[in-house]
């Protein structure tokens, strides 16, 4: 019997984890013609920073001409939060940190966003 309370309370704490921050439902990709430049973003789920970096892989391996793939990561939530990000050669501060900031303002998490 104390077990049962004892899952019943795991899955209590499990669902309100997932109630504190969204998480992608899967890969979504927007582009935006600005004159003669493309900007592609992707956005998709990411538990860890392994899988968040597998991502940037795929998508550098799938446009290898883009000139830049500035990224932000943003995995976990509160103060278990990891996060990275990169200008990729855009003048510093330009893309990486708004990017991220896009992110922290969304309340998202477990994300690559590329």
């Amino acid at each position: 019997m104390a077990d049962c309370g004892w899952r019943a309370a795991a899955r209590l704490d499990t669902l309100a984890r997932m109630a504190r921050y969204r998480i992608p439902a899967g890969r979504a990709r927007v582009e935006l013609r600005v004159s003669n430049s493309r900007f592609i973003a992707t956005i998709a789920p990411a538990a860890t920073m392994a899988e968040a970096q597998q991502i940037l892989r795929e998508i550098r391996a799938e446009m290898p001409d883009a000139t830049h793939h500035v990224y932000a990561f943003k995995i976990g939530y509160g103060a278990s939060v990891s996060e990275a990000m990169s200008d990729d050669g855009e003048p510093s501060g330009t893309s990486g940190p708004p990017a991220l900031a896009v992110l922290r303002g969304a309340d998202i998490g477990d994300v690559a966003l590329v």
